[in-house]
């Protein structure tokens, strides 16, 4: 009796899986006529423009030259006697 049973559902659930697909198509896709985003130029340039930047900076830094080029020459001067213990207070008019 069980198997009997067994089969029939089986038989019925075969049945089902021809008559349902087994995808269909939501919506149809359309080609864009214009681009969506930014041209690939642009982002390599970006790109390449940061990549320089941080280079440059990192140079800087281990040229130690960072801190005068930001800053200026005279806070810069003044940093580095303040690290080496000649001057302790620095008094800006």
């Amino acid at each position: 009796m069980y198997s009997l049973l067994y089969q029939q559902k089986q038989k019925a659930e075969m049945e089902m899986q021809k008559a349902k697909p087994s995808f269909f198509v939501i919506q149809r896709a359309s080609v864009p006529i214009v681009k969506a985003g930014p041209a690939r130029s642009i982002k390599v340039g970006l790109f390449v423009f940061v990549v320089a930047l941080i280079l440059s900076l990192y140079a800087f830094y281990k040229e130690g030259d960072l801190i005068r080029f930001l800053l200026g020459d005279l806070v810069a001067s003044k940093i580095e006697e303040t690290k080496t213990g000649r001057v302790k207070w620095i008094q800006i008019d």
